[in-house]
């Protein structure tokens, strides 16, 4: 398997594979595949959509395996975004849910953590998944990322909303960030995620929360009759 990305703030992976290979893909995430793909089918047994446990809600996957010659799958993410590359060989990650695109087989995924946050997280609040094992893992940011590279005991506090994913040897915490609360419209928050080194950290300049606070203003007012 090899793969590049093409754009800009509005990324592709473009997966290339080989006969024999396939990929976990989070459903929605194609935008087009060229070749002979069984979708649906892993480890030898049909599965309409590979479900793994995540908090109190499910990481659906669908695998994509190339039954002949060399394929090529196009994944994009849900809104403006760019994508990250990462090879969890020797060093886990943990990342918000929906940062997740694809992986290969050999990658883990596991629950990390779940919380209720408030309305602006949605029902099922903040949902962390763990990434292990070996291959590469495709996730998502949206708007542009940044990574630090925490040393030992250094800590970063990024809005919880924005921290993307880390390395699993970074330590973290999740609370209301008390500096701001009082000048915080909402009745809950805002949040803050307090990572401490060492290891590296993404942090996204854009989130669904911040997207939809954006919108919801321009959006016209529904008529009364």
């Amino acid at each position: 398997m090899r793969y590049e990305f093409t754009g800009d703030n509005l990324q592709f992976a473009n997966v290339i594979m080989n006969e024999g290979e396939s990929l976990e893909v989070a459903p929605g995430s194609v935008a087009y595949s060229r070749g002979d793909f069984e979708v649906g089918k892993s480890g030898g047994g049909v599965l309409g959509g590979l479900k793994k446990a995540i908090g109190g809600s499910a990481l659906d996957t669908l695998s994509y395996g190339l039954r002949r010659g060399v394929g090529t799958i196009g994944l994009g993410g849900r809104l403006p975004g760019k994508m990250m590359d990462i090879n969890v060989e020797g060093m886990g990650w943990v990342a918000q849910k929906d940062a997740f695109i694809a992986s290969q087989p050999t990658v883990s995924i596991e629950q990390e953590y779940q919380k209720k946050l408030g309305s602006s997280f949605g029902e099922e609040g903040l949902v962390l998944a763990k990434f292990s094992g070996r291959g590469m893992l495709f996730l998502f940011s949206l708007g542009d990322y940044n990574v630090f590279a925490l040393q030992k005991g250094e800590e970063l506090a990024v809005a919880t909303d924005r921290a993307a994913a880390w390395e699993v040897s970074v330590k973290y915490r999740v609370e209301v960030d008390k500096d701001l609360k009082s000048t915080f419209r909402g009745k809950e928050g805002p949040f803050v995620t307090t990572l401490t080194g060492p290891g590296r950290v993404v942090v996204q300049s854009m989130s669904p929360q911040r997207m939809m606070e954006a919108f919801l203003p321009l959006l016209p007012e529904p008529e009364t009759r």
